[in-house]
């Protein structure tokens, strides 16, 4: 996949791999800089069902129905804590963030 460009990223090394698919660090030639690229499998990308537990709802859109209750939002901080811890740290730091922090840049 080294080589390879998706739309306007041009994929530049390989950063990991799970059960959700491959994380891939690529050039994003519109803009000049480095990120991350987070492909699914292909079986994940044709069952509709699996693609709409991944898409989910971002933090903007469950923000709007209301309070979120202490288990819902528990989770939600720690993820978005793991999220700027790894964004601060140099050695994690390969992404640059392309939505601003908060509702509408968390998921």
């Amino acid at each position: 996949m080294i080589g390879t460009t998706l739309a306007h990223y041009r994929i530049t090394g390989e950063l990991g791999a799970g059960g959700m698919g491959e994380v891939w660090r690529a050039e994003d030639t519109k803009l000049g800089r480095e990120v991350a690229l987070k492909v699914l499998p292909t079986e994940f990308a044709e069952d509709p069902d699996r693609m709409a537990r991944f898409e989910g709802e971002d933090l903007s859109e469950r923000i709007k129905r209301g309070a979120i209750p202490v288990d819902e939002a528990i989770p939600i901080a720690l993820q978005t804590a793991e999220a700027l811890e790894a964004a601060t740290d140099p050695v994690l730091r390969v992404a640059e963030l392309e939505r601003p922090a908060g509702p509408g840049g968390s998921r």
